[in-house]
């Protein structure tokens, strides 16, 4: 019979857990949040926003959410949803708050992420262009769909409606930002509360076994197979940490660990960051299940790709030369 955790530590181990997320995150998180009212104050937000307006609006965004999106490509989902509250009256239709979360889904983080995937052997090239393409691609597609089918035109429910003042004063802006960064470190202790819950019940393990098949699909092999699931139910950089150091050991395939960065390029962490956008009221099915379909269409086209062009083309053009030479041990 398995040993169960006393209650103490499995409490202990949690708060230690939200006071590392925490704080990591309120590190960028509050300068961040100062940043954007100061680039207010000087006129730069709108300049931002302005200069992406073009791109927002051909995905059917407000030009207003350039500043969220280009927020969450530099920090992450929860500074983005901390900028989104103060954008004031920002009335979204399920539509938009679907392309708005997608769009999030697979931009935020980059420049970490990035770096991360750096690490691994792929080519930072390789990284943006399948990462972005693959963001804005989807956001227009769905664009289309919702409207031609004239879908998700209704007011979306958003939960996170804790807007500011349209021209707050010093004192209102300070009081309304720290009521934002209070409901955020309470979404964290929510969010990794039930996180811990759905591993206790072990649905952790059973969602890791319904993903697997997916993986076939890809072309992925079964020796990144468990790496991969982690990563997409934990976070890529969790999973590219184990990725790393696997690849560095030559127990991993050039190609494995190509296919299997892209893929959680576009679908990691598909438990907290798909109930943090869901606050924006979307559709599930497109930040879900349409980010599913998205990933394996992505990682096939790729591994036809490295199949018709060989080993050769991608190898001079995917890979940092130093990684071509370093784990020629590895399998290719």
């Amino acid at each position: 019979m398995p040993k169960v955790e006393p209650r103490r530590t499995v409490i202990k181990d949690l708060a230690e857990e939200i006071y590392q997320v925490s704080t990591a995150l309120f590190k960028i998180l509050i300068p961040v949040l100062i940043l954007v009212k100061l680039l207010d104050e000087a006129g730069i937000t709108l300049l931002i926003a302005k200069l992406l307006s073009p791109l927002m609006e051909t995905i059917g965004l407000p030009e207003t959410m350039g500043i969220v999106v280009a927020t969450t490509i530099f920090t992450n989902i929860y500074t983005g949803l901390s900028v989104f509250m103060v954008q004031g009256d920002m009335s979204m239709t399920v539509a938009q708050a679907s392309i708005l979360g997608c769009v999030m889904l697979l931009t935020h983080s980059l420049i970490v992420e990035t770096a991360i995937a750096r690490q691994t052997g792929i080519r930072i090239s390789v990284v943006l262009i399948t990462r972005l393409g693959s963001a804005f691609v989807y956001a227009l597609v769905l664009h289309v769909i919702y409207g031609t089918l004239a879908l998700g035109q209704e007011q979306a429910a958003v939960v996170l409606d804790m807007q500011m003042q349209s021209d707050p004063s010093l004192s209102d802006w300070l009081m309304d930002t720290f009521r934002n960064v209070v409901f955020i470190q309470l979404l964290i202790i929510v969010l990794l509360t039930l996180l811990k819950l759905l591993k206790f019940l072990r649905i952790d393990h059973w969602l890791a076994i319904a993903i697997t098949p997916l993986l076939k699909m890809t072309g992925i092999s079964k020796d990144a197979a468990p790496l991969t699931v982690i990563g997409i139910t934990l976070g890529l950089s969790f999973g590219g940490g184990i990725i790393i150091h696997e690849t560095r050991r030559g127990k991993l395939s050039h190609s494995d660990v190509l296919l299997t960065i892209t893929l959680l390029g576009i679908l990691h962490s598909i438990i907290e960051d798909t109930l943090l956008v869901m606050l924006l009221g979307g559709h599930v099915a497109a930040i879900l299940l349409g980010r599913f379909l998205l990933a394996i269409l992505i990682v096939s086209l790729l591994r036809y790709l490295m199949d018709i062009t060989g080993h050769k083309f991608w190898y001079r053009y995917l890979l940092i030369s130093k990684f071509r030479t370093s784990q020629g041990n590895v399998k290719g």
